[in-house]
Order: structure tokens, then C-alpha cells, then sequence
């Protein structure tokens, strides 16, 4: 029985990790903007340099669209935590719009005031590469926490599907009051 459970157990693991939800499979890269390039969209900049991005030891990726009622309910959420952490914490989020149009991507930035950086709408090729990369099941909202070489440190997604957009989050705190005991997360 305990073999049978472990071969069961190894499948699993096996499964999620191929499918990139587990200990990475993305590609490691020395710069994020090797893949979003050197220009993201800010609100009111549509062409702000990237490579800010490029100093940060965390990103967060945030999957997200204008139609998505559960984006509609976390974004505020997440706008909330990065306006209380950015300026003390080395991190950042990065939109990558799963958005139909410009149009829709820059509404949703300005309504909900989103004060991080998007990948450009018309850099189709940086928002496939990192839905196939990060993107999970396609779900959204979708938050991925990577580091500074692309490596996935926590995901919506966990190995048996889509779970809570704040798993990352709480990731990074962790991370945080590891390194400062200090630390409290706010409430």
C-alpha cells in the first residue's frame, strides 16, 4: 500500500511540475526585461522604461482582465497591498492583461488607479510567453511570485489546480519576516 501510494504521489508531482506549477518551468533569465522588453505601459505613460524592473528581487505577475468580476473584486485588494509594501519592500507588480483590447487594459489601469507597470497590450509575444510560463490554467485573477531570475516562488495555482490569489502574497510576507523578524503584516 505505502509503494503504491508513493508511485501515486511521484505522478502527481511529476504532473504538476511538466505543467509548470511546481519548482518552476519557466526558463531563468537574467533581466525581466529580456522578456517584456525595455518598455512597459504605466498609467497616463503608455512607454515607461522597464528596466527599473530589472533591480527588483520580486515580482509579482498579475493575469488579469477588464470582463473578470473576481479580477474586479482582488485588484483593489492587491492595489491596497502594494500602496502599504512598495516603498519599504523590494517588489513589484507586473499587469500581464489577458484583456481583449488597449482600450479595455488602460480602462481597468486607470479605474482601479493600478500604480505598477504593464506589459505593453501590443507585446503579444511577452504576454504568451509568460502565460505559457506562469499563466497556470488560464484562470484568472492569477498572481505568480517569482524572483529576480524567473524563478516561480509561489502561485494561484497549486499542484492540483487554481487555489487563492493571496497564496502569493502571503508568500512574500513570509519571505519578509524571515528576514525581519520584525515585520508585521498589516490587517
Amino acid at each position: 500500500m505505502t509503494r503504491k501510494l508513493a508511485t501515486l504521489l511521484a505522478f502527481v508531482l511529476a504532473l504538476a511540475y511538466a505543467r509548470g506549477r511546481v519548482g518552476g518551468g519557466a526558463p531563468r533569465f537574467d533581466h525581466l526585461t529580456e522578456v517584456v522588453g525595455p518598455v512597459v505601459e504605466m498609467l497616463g505613460a503608455p512607454r515607461a522604461d522597464a528596466r527599473y524592473l530589472d533591480s527588483k528581487e520580486y515580482v509579482l505577475l498579475y493575469f488579469s482582465a477588464s470582463w473578470c468580476g473576481a479580477c474586479q473584486e482582488f485588484t483593489p485588494q492587491l492595489t491596497r497591498f502594494h500602496s502599504r509594501y512598495a516603498k519599504d519592500h523590494d517588489f513589484e507588480v507586473v499587469l500581464v492583461t489577458r484583456d481583449h483590447d488597449l482600450d479595455s487594459m488602460r480602462r481597468e489601469l486607470r479605474e482601479h488607479h493600478m500604480p505598477w507597470a504593464a506589459v505593453r497590450f501590443d507585446n503579444s509575444v511577452a504576454r504568451s510567453r509568460l502565460g505559457g510560463w506562469y499563466g497556470g490554467g488560464g484562470g484568472i485573477p492569477n498572481l505568480v511570485l517569482i524572483d529576480r531570475q524567473g524563478r516561480r516562488l509561489a502561485s494561484t495555482y497549486g499542484a492540483f489546480g487554481y487555489e487563492s490569489p493571496y497564496q502569493p502574497l502571503q508568500e512574500l510576507q513570509r519571505r519578509w519576516k524571515s528576514r525581519d523578524p520584525a515585520f508585521t503584516p498589516a490587517t
